[in-house]
């Protein structure tokens, strides 16, 4: 509902217009009437919240002219209409200038008038539109000014940082490896806008604004603000949201359980952080920061049998064993509710020992040339699961196994042939190494190393020599342009066929035409 005050100094007019007109029907509620401009002046500093004002021109004490300029001075300024029972070009010139939204004579048409108060608000809720979307980026802003020091992207804030006051929440999504492994990066894109728009939606819907910032892939900072005297009840919202967002089980949340000024966000994203890592591992959707939330300062210490358990087995090439110990360890990291950071450095420091125990050995048994997970920083928020690092740690054991191992490779030959199955089926067309370890199901490092041990050649080294072989059958067996055949086996851009064609035969493709003839 939009609120209206009618102002006119006769009162048989004020309470036809107010009594006549069903204004509820049309989104409007007369929250107050006025005798003069005065009057209606104190009526709109009483209501903060009134956006039109419908008032007669010729009144005593202040007319509606005065009226007008004394309110386009104010902050977010009602829209005034404009009657009168005079048809004067003088007083239609005067309130256009003052910002009048219409000018209407008496006696009103309900119709017109009608029409007219339904273009205003669509005015107002237009300008309140971009208000909201130019306070939301300048909100954005100031949370990456305060957490990352950048510098202002849409001018310097129309509002007082150093008095602003936010209620935080912090989100993620659940399985969001797995979330951004499925959807391409434009659907990955609009999955993310979809996110924002349903926490802005939760919190439109309690009468707040908020605005939200990707602070890391898969987590969501957002800040309710309050650009104006009125302070909502945030203990409201909060109760609010706790309905709505519990319900949302694809997500992660914490809410602060306070207001905090805008220049205290670092310090409590920080424990936010924290507490969204203990949710993960407690497996819930929602919780409450509070003051007596504390950061663990001691990480816990993994028991060396337990490494000995994964490490043993690598060492002898026992892969159910390996498989077996790899059980083990995450039942225990589980069991002991170890944070997901805690697991990643349990996991890095066992990796690490491979290293060193391998390194010195010789530089064929290097795995530090391998691109193994826990040897880079993995992202807790991304695999926000003991599930997801857990695959992560398997993935890299596999890695290693191959490598130290690789006379155990008939183990692995019917993917490598599954492998060459799809290559032979695709080379025709743009088909990458990622395109074909997710076909068999694997990640693209330790396809890399497999298909390596299995064909002594690099994907992209075996891809072109096939394409070669295929583009020699092709220039004996068809009189075919050879730009032709470049496309037909794969290559788009015919001077990189030509160069890869003569690096692999000693001879351009039309000399080995001509050779053949």
């Amino acid at each position: 509902m939009m609120k209206m005050i009618i102002v006119d100094d006769e009162p048989i007019i004020i309470q036809g217009l107010r009594e006549t007109i069903p204004w509820d029907t049309y989104g409007i509620e007369i929250v107050d009437v006025a005798s003069n401009g005065r009057e209606a002046l104190e009526k709109v500093r009483q209501y903060a919240e009134v956006q039109i004002v419908l008032t007669d021109v010729k009144m005593p004490i202040m007319d509606g002219l005065e009226l007008a300029e004394q309110l386009q001075n104010r902050p977010n300024a009602p829209k005034v209409i404009m009657l009168s029972g005079y048809d004067e070009f003088d007083y239609a010139k005067t309130a256009i200038r003052l910002g009048v939204k219409d000018y209407l004579l008496k006696p009103v048409d309900v119709d017109e008038l009608l029409q007219t108060v339904d273009k205003v608000k669509k005015t107002i809720v237009s300008e309140q539109s971009a208000r909201q979307q130019f306070n939301q980026l300048q909100m954005k802003d100031v949370m990456a000014h305060v957490l990352f020091a950048t510098p202002f992207e849409h001018a310097s804030p129309s509002f007082d940082i150093g008095t602003l006051s936010v209620l935080p929440i912090l989100s993620s999504m659940k399985q969001g490896a797995q979330l951004t492994r499925e959807l391409q990066d434009s659907a990955h894109q609009r999955h993310f806008d979809q996110w924002q728009t349903l926490i802005s939606s939760l919190v439109d819907q309690r009468g707040s604004s908020c605005a939200s910032l990707y602070i890391e892939d898969n987590l969501l900072l957002t800040c309710i603000y309050c650009l104006n005297d009125k302070t909502p009840n945030m203990l409201k919202i909060i109760e609010q949201l706790k309905v709505s967002l519990e319900s949302h089980l694809r997500f992660h949340f914490i809410v602060s359980n306070q207001i905090i000024p805008i220049k205290r966000l670092p310090e409590v994203k920080m424990k936010m952080v924290y507490a969204l890592e203990k949710l993960y591992i407690e497996e819930g959707t929602y919780s409450v920061l509070t003051e007596e939330s504390r950061i663990r300062e001691e990480s816990k210490e993994l028991p060396h049998e337990l490494e000995e358990a994964v490490i043993r087995p690598l060492q002898a090439a026992e892969a159910k064993e390996l498989n077996e110990g790899i059980e083990v360890l995450f039942a225990y990291l589980k069991q002991q509710r170890f944070l997901l950071t805690e697991v990643c450095k349990c996991c890095h420091a066992i990796e690490k020992r491979i290293g060193k125990l391998y390194g010195q050995r010789s530089s064929h048994y290097d795995v530090s040339t391998l691109e193994l997970a826990f040897t880079q920083e993995v992202n807790v928020h991304r695999h926000n699961s003991y599930e997801s690092l857990k695959a992560l740690f398997e993935e890299d054991m596999r890695l290693i196994f191959a490598w130290l191992h690789p006379d155990q490779k008939n183990h692995h030959h019917w993917l490598i042939d599954r492998a060459m199955s799809y290559i032979q089926d695709y080379y025709k067309y743009d088909v990458k190494a990622t395109e074909v370890a997710d076909y068999i199901n694997i990640s693209p490092n330790y396809f890399s190393v497999l298909f390596k041990q299995y064909t002594h050649m690099s994907f992209n080294e075996y891809l072109n020599h096939l394409r070669v072989e295929k583009a020699k059958s092709l220039l004996e067996e068809t009189s075919d342009k050879v730009t032709a055949i470049a496309e037909q086996v794969g290559y788009q851009n015919y001077k990189y066929f030509v160069q890869v064609f003569k690096q692999l035969t000693m001879m351009t493709p039309t000399e080995y035409r001509r050779f053949l003839s």
